[in-house]
């Protein structure tokens, strides 16, 4: 059963649906959670793309594929991003018509995803930028007289604060306690790691316990685990 508008903006609605975004693990968990409310809205799908004001990479999750996923981050002069740019208002669309006015774009591949109706709002705070897309498939209806589109607003502003969260998390650690982390996920002891990094054990047991102290956790073995799921041990 969809949950009405109003009762989305409930305080009871909000503790349960989109207050655990706000300080998700990863972005896997901040995707899985996302879907749990997305769901209570009518609501297909979703993509999150967000970029650090200080720069780097942009971070992508979302319901897509991956290379669609992978898309949204290297595309340009996409027409809802410059609606988006002109007016805060979030821009309600269909996939079709897009394709058709706009070939370059995604919107043809994402019709072949299954995607009719779209979504998108803008996110800004002083940590960074962020589109977000609700989808919908033929049988979903339209966004344009959508009863829920406060609450999906409302959604879109918590998966924003929820992806600063993550970039920040992923942000804390310094080179040397990421290199530490790496050698213990390949399970090498403490010998072993102090050896390839050519310091001592005990600079090697401190900055393992500094990146544990860093992603909140309290064994090396839980730090390995949380900046897997934070992405920091990728190559």
């Amino acid at each position: 059963m969809l949950i009405d508008a109003s009762e989305m903006l409930g305080q009871q609605a909000l503790a349960r649906y989109f207050t655990p975004l706000l300080q998700p693990s990863g972005w896997e968990a901040l995707r899985l959670g996302a879907q749990r409310a997305y769901v209570q809205l009518g609501v297909a799908g979703f993509m999150l793309r967000y970029q650090a004001l200080e720069g780097g990479t942009a971070m992508v999750a979302g319901s897509l594929p991956d290379p669609l996923l992978r898309a949204f981050c290297r595309q340009t002069g996409d027409p809802v991003d410059v609606g988006l740019a002109r007016s805060p208002l979030p821009q309600s669309w269909r996939a079709e018509v897009l394709a058709d006015a706009y070939p370059h774009a995604l919107y043809g591949p994402l019709g072949e995803a299954g995607v009719v109706y779209g979504l998108s709002v803008a996110c800004r705070s002083g940590a960074g930028v962020s589109r977000v897309d609700f989808y919908r498939g033929r049988e979903g209806g339209s966004f344009s007289a959508c009863a829920q589109q406060g609450a999906l607003q409302l959604l879109a502003m918590h998966l924003h604060e929820g992806a600063a969260f993550v970039q920040r998390s992923a942000s804390v650690l310094t080179e040397r306690e990421r290199e530490a982390l790496v050698w213990s996920a390949q399970g090498k002891s403490i010998r072993e790691a102090s050896d390839m990094m050519g310091i001592s054990q005990r600079a090697l047991y401190f900055h393992l316990q500094n990146a544990a102290a860093k992603l909140q956790v309290y064994s090396t073995r839980h730090a390995v685990s949380r900046a897997t799921e934070l992405g920091l041990l990728a190559a």
